[in-house]
């Protein structure tokens, strides 16, 4: 299984999925591609996304805290 993701712009992703199985098809399948946008709004920004560790309560309310003074 080969799965593809291309981003032709920063609104929008595009998924396409390829199988090869020689024991159940008799040629390799292709999905069609399937597009998705990530904004709500064409002037919408990305926004950063900090992956952490945060298994403890108290990282969870630092974050939340910074997130609700705008840092």
């Amino acid at each position: 299984m080969v799965e593809r993701f291309n981003r032709p712009s920063k609104n929008y992703l595009i998924y396409q999925v390829t199988i090869e199985d020689p024991m159940v098809l008799a040629k390799p399948w292709t999905s069609a591609p399937r597009k998705w946008s990530l904004a709500q709004d064409p002037n919408d920004g990305l926004q950063e996304y900090v992956c952490t560790h945060n298994e403890e309560p108290s990282d969870i309310k630092k974050i939340n805290a910074a997130k609700a003074k705008g840092k």
